[in-house]
């Protein structure tokens, strides 16, 4: 038989050899793959919040435990007063903890507040501030294919082209955009948000999930939900965050309680905190839940109010789903599956973008209404707040994990005299030019605001507002490392990854 044989073995020279080549290729493929594919960058401000975060504060409310983000501002915490230095650096994060309470105010931003309760954070509560999300770029996405409204791209700094800049594009080239009452319009007409766009940008306003616990409960904070005179068939459950239909045959009615409502939807974000500036309504809202019938025969209705007039969603006990307006005329009808007894059933009807949607788990019903605003009811110098009311009528059901959540709102507000694109002031773009938003509008220094030419990276300079095509850098792809965990409170680093806020970009 023939004697086998094992291949010499590598001298310790060979070997340091093999692990530096391969750590040369290493080093090159990554280098290729940086430069020619996709690379990172880190959020430096919040003007893409919440959809992506610039260095903040992760607080979880004292009272109800709702978990929100609140931003760092350089310019808004002092070091020490008697120092030289009074303020950070622009860039500059802390390392030891601090307090989450700005030491000053600035004209948009305020206090730390839950969005959900209303509860201020703890006074005395300090906290490391986190780096802002990381995320891949992916770079020359616009070599092979156009820009699309309502990417996320990344570009270079129009006034500092070594600088890059983030914000969601939502103008092209050769279009006209105007702002009115916080929705795009494209050469006069309302541009309407993919479905997987528009699920990241529903900001919640009410999570009945969310309440405050009872030491907590003041003036602050009530049950906004009220049965109306009539409705004595409600059963609302603060404990278990149920409302009980005991059943009847006459309609019973809850309304939000429009003093409750109007605060919400003065485009209040709690990355930015409470401020005292009156901010407009915001119109288009979505209210959500899951009902779970206890018998056959229930019947809802769901009542949303926009610039005065009311749209009505109704679900018969036989499956008959309908759109009406306040004058009952039929929008959009649709025949489903009766309710079934103890089978839980998700609805959410909204009103966004003129269009008016009623979700019923998997099915939809839409209805496009009219293009022109004033044939909404939209009088500019009129803020009327929308109505939100729920009714059930026939066999008993309960109604769980109800939320209220209102639509981004590109606001014209600005102490800047500058509003470019804004309402009453249409901007054009020309040829290979692009016009881009932060999802923050009220703390987005964008195109709307953008005050000098911009300038490329030659020094030629270009039209004030605009981004142009050469200056595109990439498309925003995912954020592979959100503000992670530290180990303990002493380690100033996050080193545990939060593998539940990974995700790609919307």
């Amino acid at each position: 038989m023939p004697q086998s044989s094992t291949p010499p073995r590598k001298t310790a020279l060979e070997s340091f050899k093999d692990t530096i080549e391969a750590l040369v290729m290493a080093f090159i493929l990554a280098f290729v793959f940086r430069a020619f594919v996709a690379e990172a960058f880190v959020i430096p401000t919040g003007s893409m919040a919440d959809t992506l975060r610039g260095a903040h504060f992760g607080l979880t409310c004292p009272a109800c435990g709702y978990e929100y983000n609140y931003g760092f501002k350089n310019d808004c915490y002092f070091i020490n007063p008697r120092s030289s230095q009074s303020t950070f650096d622009k860039g500059q994060i802390p390392n030891w903890p601090i307090s989450v309470y700005p030491s000053r105010i600035r004209t948009h931003s305020g206090e730390p507040v839950c969005p959900m309760c209303g509860t201020p954070a703890l006074k005395e509560y300090n906290q490391y501030v986190n780096n802002g999300d990381r995320i891949l770029v992916y770079k020359f996405f616009y070599q092979f294919q156009d820009p699309k409204r309502w990417d996320v791209i990344v570009f270079k700094n129009p006034s500092q082209p070594q600088e890059n800049y983030i914000k969601r594009l939502v103008a092209l080239p050769e279009e006209t955009i105007e702002i009115i009452d916080g929705d795009i319009y494209i050469d006069g007409t309302i541009q309407t948000k993919p479905q997987h766009i528009q699920e990241v940008l529903w900001i919640p306003v009410f999570l009945n999930d969310f309440q405050p616990e009872e030491r907590f409960v003041s003036d602050r904070w009530t049950q906004p939900f009220n049965p109306a005179a009539e409705s004595s068939n409600w059963n609302i459950d603060q404990t278990q965050r149920v409302f009980d239909f005991n059943g009847s045959p006459t309609p019973n009615t809850l309304t939000f309680n429009p003093d409750r409502l109007i605060p919400l939807l003065r485009s209040f974000a709690a990355y930015n905190g409470l401020h005292a500036n009156r901010m407009p309504f915001i119109s288009d809202l979505k209210l959500q839940f899951v009902i779970v019938p206890q018998q056959d025969g229930t019947a809802i209705n769901i009542e949303l109010g926009k610039y005065g007039k009311t749209y009505l969603a109704q679900i018969s006990p036989d499956g008959q789903c309908k759109i009406l307006d306040q004058d009952q005329q039929i929008l959009a009808q649709q025949k489903l599956e009766p309710f079934q007894p103890h089978k839980p059933v998700q609805i959410a009807f909204a009103i966004l973008d003129h269009q008016i949607k009623l979700d019923i788990d998997d099915n939809r019903l839409t209805w496009q209404g009219p293009n022109d605003p004033d044939q909404w009811g939209y009088q500019p110098l009129t803020q009327i707040p929308p109505t939100v009311t729920l009714t059930a009528q026939g066999a008993p059901c309960s109604f769980k994990q109800l939320g209220l959540y209102r639509d981004i709102y590109y606001t014209n507000y600005s102490g800047s005299n500058t509003k470019r694109g804004t309402e009453g002031l249409p901007f054009t773009l020309d040829k290979d030019e692009f016009f881009v938003c932060g999802d923050n509008s009220p703390e987005s220094y964008d195109s709307r605001l953008w005050a000098a030419p911009g300038k490329n990276n030659f020094g030629m300079p270009y039209r004030t507002g605009i981004v142009p095509r050469n200056n595109l850098i990439g498309r925003a792809l995912f954020v592979y490392w959100p503000a992670g965990y530290r180990i303990t409170n002493k380690m100033p680093i996050a080193i545990v990854p939060n593998f539940g806020e990974m995700r790609f970009i919307h």
